[in-house]
């Protein structure tokens, strides 16, 4: 969303970014490729711009966060891993993807309420359902 606002000088685009604006099935609506996404509020938050869109779902593929996820739970760095957490929640909730957005919000608020029970039972499905999530985009777009 910012892109368009800053000077062009500014602004720079990793490479593959461009072979992934386009996505595989051409012929359907964006919606309907995305349909595990909430693309309307996904769309809202890059200011419904469909290119910047796309952009920030390769961003989100390509910025994965599940190594520093485990290394804080693994450390038992609770405080860094409601770190990692809010960042997840917050770039799943511009994306779109309120499922995760909202799964990684309880795992940010158990870190940092120290309810470490609910971290450590909730662990593993919090990282099956992003990598799911990413191999979901990654299937959608032409990574």
């Amino acid at each position: 969303m910012l892109v368009k606002y800053l000077p062009k000088e500014y602004v720079s685009f990793k490479e593959n970014v461009k072979k992934t604006t386009a996505l595989k099935d051409k012929k359907k609506t964006l919606e309907e490729r995305l349909s595990f996404l909430d693309t309307k509020s996904g769309l809202l938050y890059n200011g419904s711009d469909e290119e910047i869109y796309l952009i920030t779902l390769n961003d989100y593929y390509n910025d994965d966060l599940t190594e520093r996820i485990t290394e804080a739970f693994e450390k038992k760095d609770y405080k860094k891993y409601s770190v990692f957490t809010h960042a997840l929640k917050s770039s799943s909730l511009g994306i779109g993807a309120i499922d995760m957005s909202e799964k990684a919000k309880s795992h940010e608020l158990a870190a940092k309420s120290d309810d470490i029970d609910f971290v450590i039972s909730n662990y593993e499905d919090l990282l099956e359902t992003y990598t799911k999530l990413r191999a979901d985009i990654k299937g959608a777009l032409e990574i």
